[in-house]
């Protein structure tokens, strides 16, 4: 018995479809969060790489640490936490068809010892308590 409720159902077969995925794949690219731009003619995945080093900033990360990326589509941002910090994140999220491209993504670069991905919704963490040192 899935712990999905209707709303997860709906937003995951949304995010599966071939629609959406592509446009996340042309759009959004590696990183699916807004960017930081340092002018206005800077390219979008420049600037969403700055969000994600800005948010990585506001928290101390270590080799110890172990991370939860909510909502991590292609898994950008934590192949960037585990490179740049060499920490475990764990990368939660709807889409089974991000999610592949996720974990297909860490095996080609070798970030599988440290980055696993888990299928699921925000709303229903699968993970105990204490599990993270961030989120």
């Amino acid at each position: 018995m899935s712990n999905f409720s209707v709303i997860d159902s709906f937003n995951q077969g949304y995010f599966n479809s071939k629609d959406i995925d592509l446009f996340y794949q042309r759009v959004s690219g590696e990183h699916t969060h807004c960017g930081i731009f340092k002018h206005s003619d800077e390219d979008l995945h420049i600037a969403k790489k700055r969000t994600t080093e800005y948010m990585a900033s506001l928290l101390e990360i270590g080799s110890k640490s172990h991370l939860l990326d909510l909502g991590s589509g292609y898994g950008g941002a934590a192949r960037y936490l585990a490179e740049k910090y060499g920490c475990q994140v764990s990368c939660l999220n709807i889409s089974e068809e991000q999610n592949a491209i996720n974990i297909e993504r860490n095996q080609e670069q070798k970030f599988s010892d440290l980055i696993n991905v888990y299928q699921g919704s925000f709303e229903n963490l699968p993970f105990p308590d204490s599990t993270f040192n961030a989120a």
